[in-house]
């Protein structure tokens, strides 16, 4: 089939010299779709993508080229957005009169409207895209900070910073020698929520006199989602892990947290979820590393939280396992209410390639910070490789997304050493249709988590060998057909 459908696409390249070859290429593209109404086609179909791509290139004028691309591609992307009848009717038309090119120019009109529904789940995109700032539920907005990524906190004034170190200083609490009253970064995390009725209300996490240390710009960062129930979640102002010393002398006190690592008080993140749905007022400290609530991870960075079309949410960012920084991901379950990570042991990882290149681990020399993993770890990451270095980027516009059809896909920056021994930053891609569970790489070959770009072969997801990159531009160059605005992977 993948060569068939590489010779679809070489012929496709030929221009005006293939037309000859439509009937063909229409009856072909008929025997692959279903009987009734087709359903869009997904990332590893890959000869009915190549045809239709070719149809589409070619631009056949017949009534048949153009119901066969209706009824592919055009019509399937409709259902998911939930088009209007009378826009459907409007397609229709066209497509009796063979206009594929204005059915195709109207829809792209649809889709780059600003209220138009997307084909992915939405958040921010490109360099200020590593936190979810805003969250929607029934109508009603939620922000944490300014609703940005990267700016999820509110300077506070010198004249503002000295009532706070008064009103401490009045509760025995020592923060006046904790930051000056000109320290350029001095924060509080506001939060707010606006209804459907246009009126906002806002708080200030733990109070006014929660005042962070700013400095860093990843404790700047933070993220809010709205669970399938309501309740509210808030997670950020750590880089990696929380720094006692970034926030002000008595605050994690009166939250009952310890600021001693050793100590099950102490947070494995700064995470607090509502105890009513949909109340900003009753936002509770849920991160304890005694608390069954929080994520199964203590260490975690770029915290962007995502939920399928049913709303099951996720968190995703950077990581660390066996001494090595990598992507984690972590699928919440609303009625436990409780984190579980969707990922594997790197171990299996090292075995694999044990198993079918025992000689690479032989070439490969030790890291600089870590090891080449030999024991298992309650660590479960994503996305894991080996490299000669401790740290790797692990940040990505594209990140985790989910389209309309439910289908999650991972495109997700990582470096390694590859087959050859070359250290590289490449990335993976692969995809999963039952929320995490089991995954297939772009030419729909099943891949084991982790995922790497390490010689693994049941884990290798590298984007960039086995035909991956040419399938995943395929899929994706329907969807820009169809207007959708996709990201730029910054690993390609």
């Amino acid at each position: 089939t993948q060569l068939r459908a590489s010779s679809v696409l070489a012929m496709t390249s030929l221009g005006k010299f293939a037309r000859p070859a439509l009937p063909e290429l229409e009856a072909a593209l008929q025997k692959r779709l279903p009987e009734g109404e087709a359903s869009f086609p997904g990332v590893e179909e890959h000869l009915r993508n190549a045809l239709i791509q070719a149809l589409i290139a070619l631009k056949p004028t017949t009534p048949t080229a153009a119901e066969l691309l209706g009824k592919a591609l055009i019509y399937p992307y409709l259902q998911l957005l939930g088009a209007a009848d009378d826009l459907k009717e409007e397609i229709k038309q066209l497509l009796e009169k063979g206009q594929t090119e204005a059915a195709l120019k109207r829809i792209q009109s649809l889709s780059r409207a600003e209220d138009s529904p997307a084909f992915f789940t939405q958040r921010d995109v490109g360099p200020k895209g590593d936190y979810t700032g805003t969250a929607q539920h029934q109508g009603a907005i939620y922000r944490v900070g300014t609703g940005v990524a990267w700016e999820g906190v509110e300077k506070i004034s010198p004249q503002e910073y000295q009532k706070v170190l008064n009103r401490r200083a009045g509760k025995g609490q020592k923060a006046t020698s904790w930051r000056s009253l000109d320290f350029p970064h001095l924060y509080r995390v506001p939060v707010s929520k606006t209804g459907p009725d246009g009126k906002t209300e806002t708080i200030y996490l733990e109070g006014e006199d929660f005042v962070l240390d700013g400095h860093d710009a990843k404790v700047r960062g933070w993220s809010i989602f709205i669970d399938d129930r309501g309740y509210i979640h808030l997670m950020g102002g750590q880089h990696n892990t929380p720094h006692p010393d970034y926030f002000i002398p008595g605050s994690w006190e009166d939250m009952g947290l310890s600021r001693d690592k050793t100590s099950p008080d102490f947070p494995a993140q700064m995470y607090w979820v509502s105890q009513q749905p949909g109340d900003i007022h009753s936002l509770e400290f849920a991160g304890r590393r005694s608390d069954p609530r929080s994520v199964p991870a203590e260490y975690l960075n770029y915290l962007v939280f995502l939920q399928n079309p049913e709303q099951v949410t996720y968190l995703y960012g950077r990581s660390n396992a066996h001494g090595f920084q990598s992507w984690g991901m972590f699928r919440y379950d609303s009625e436990e209410k409780r984190w579980s990570p969707v990922g594997g042991d790197a171990m299996q990882i090292t075995k694999n390639i044990q198993a079918t290149m025992p000689d690479w681990l032989g070439r490969a020399r030790d890291s600089i910070r870590g090891r080449m993993p030999s024991q298992p770890t309650k660590a479960a990451p994503l996305v894991w490789a080996w490299q000669p270095a401790f740290y790797n980027f692990c940040r990505d516009n594209w990140g985790a997304r989910f389209d309309a059809t439910g289908r999650m896909h991972l495109h997700m920056q990582i470096a390694g050493l590859t087959e050859g021994g070359y250290h590289g930053l490449s990335g993976i891609y692969a995809w999963s249709d039952d929320l995490g569970k089991t995954f297939y790489r772009a030419d729909g070959s099943q891949v084991q988590l982790p995922l790497t770009v390490n010689p693994a072969l049941k884990h290798q997801a590298n984007i960039r060998q086995g035909g991956q990159l040419e399938w995943w531009n395929l899929w994706t160059g329907l969807l820009k057909e169809l207007g959708v605005q996709l990201p730029r992977p910054s690993s390609l």
